[in-house]
């Protein structure tokens, strides 16, 4: 026996279209290929999973009249398309462009053009999720944005617009490029022009909405002095989407940093869609956040009226009109400043009290 033989490096032949020319595969090309393939079908499996489970929680703990507000229909509908553009990459695998014979010679040559048809509608689902994410973006800050000095709010705004609009636009014409080059060839397919400009975009298009929330947060942390500026009562439901909003996006902003860093002239790939991963923590990470100023926000009569039942030892349901979310949107700020006089006074979002209550017959007291 040959102690130096390696059976792990060898090769075999394949027959090429033509029938008579014969392609050599390695094994470590069919070994880098298995890899790349479980990386990317794991990737977008967690993906699916995650967006499936954001939509089941929205739908079940958001009341009905909260899902008719214009920025919880626009979570939820791009909750819907993250869903679609996820089943469709899944279904990518077992497609015929990952067979064996295409994935381990790179030959599209015996692919047809219909083979490409899951793919292209999976990417037109891409452009439409990402344009419902700008427009909650651009309703959540919105949110933020009414509490700042007037002077700022219209231009901010105005500039949030632009950029949704010039970053949608961008990708969209990328999306037409691509499903005409990727046509007789394989993915990924290099970026040209309006693909690297698409991927830059989209960017800073995150970093500028974390760059929002963040300047929120920073001059809600400069007036206030705290993040708990009532430590007893609570952060406000404007306190929660500011610190939840910066907080989240964090993390699409790493990731959108690292879709750059994969190279605009795709001279690097990671073993994982990182742009993908950007739509994917924004999309499920907006609905959850809003979901905990509805029911946590200390100005929420839902949230005070549960506290003062279980104080009493009241165990019973309780309808309570909510003053949270969409509803927050008085352009007064909710921040902290000081008068003349030297008295506190708070704007914004003002903190009922909770109402008196008593115990029903028969509950226990």
């Amino acid at each position: 026996m040959n102690s130096t033989f390696d059976p792990r490096n060898q090769s075999f032949f394949i027959a090429a279209p033509d029938g008579a020319a014969t392609i050599e595969i390695s094994m470590a090309t069919i070994e880098a290929q298995r890899v790349r393939l479980a990386n990317i079908s794991i990737n977008y499996g967690v993906q699916l999973g995650l967006c499936i489970l954001t939509l089941i929680v929205a739908l079940l703990l958001l009341p009905s009249y909260k899902l008719k507000k214009a920025i919880n229909m626009v979570q939820v509908s791009a909750l819907v398309a993250a869903v679609v553009r996820l089943v469709l990459l899944v279904l990518y695998f077992p497609g015929p462009l990952t067979g064996y014979y295409v994935a381990w010679t790179q030959d599209a040559s015996v692919l047809k053009s219909s083979d490409y048809y899951t793919n292209t509608t999976s990417n037109a689902f891409s452009v439409a999720q990402f344009a419902l994410i700008e427009v909650a973006l651009i309703l959540q800050s919105w949110t933020l944005i009414r509490t700042w000095p007037q002077l700022w709010q219209l231009p901010t705004l105005l500039l949030s617009i632009t950029l949704a609009a010039a970053t949608v636009v961008v990708k969209s014409i990328w999306i037409v490029h691509h499903s005409k080059a990727v046509v007789g060839h394989l993915l990924p397919v290099p970026l040209d022009s309006v693909g690297e400009a698409s991927v830059i975009l989209g960017a800073v298009s995150i970093f500028y909405f974390c760059g929002i929330f963040f300047a929120h947060l920073s001059l809600h942390l400069v007036l206030t002095r705290s993040v708990l500026q009532r430590p007893v009562k609570g952060l406000t439901s404007l306190e929660i989407l500011a610190i939840g909003n910066g907080v989240l996006m964090l993390a699409p902003s790493l990731f959108a940093g690292l879709d750059i860093a994969a190279g605009p002239g795709n001279t690097k790939v990671l073993p994982f869609d990182a742009g993908s991963w950007v739509q994917t923590l924004v999309v499920s990470g907006l609905p959850l956040i809003g979901l905990v100023a509805f029911y946590r926000g200390s100005d929420s009569q839902l949230h005070s009226r549960h506290v003062s039942l279980f104080a009493r030892g009241v165990f019973r349901d309780s309808k309570a009109e909510d003053t949270t979310l969409a509803d927050i949107s008085n352009p007064a700020a909710s921040f902290v400043f000081r008068t003349e006089a030297g008295t506190d006074l708070e704007q914004g979002i003002q903190v009922r009290k909770d109402h008196q209550l008593t115990a029903e017959p028969g509950g226990r007291a």
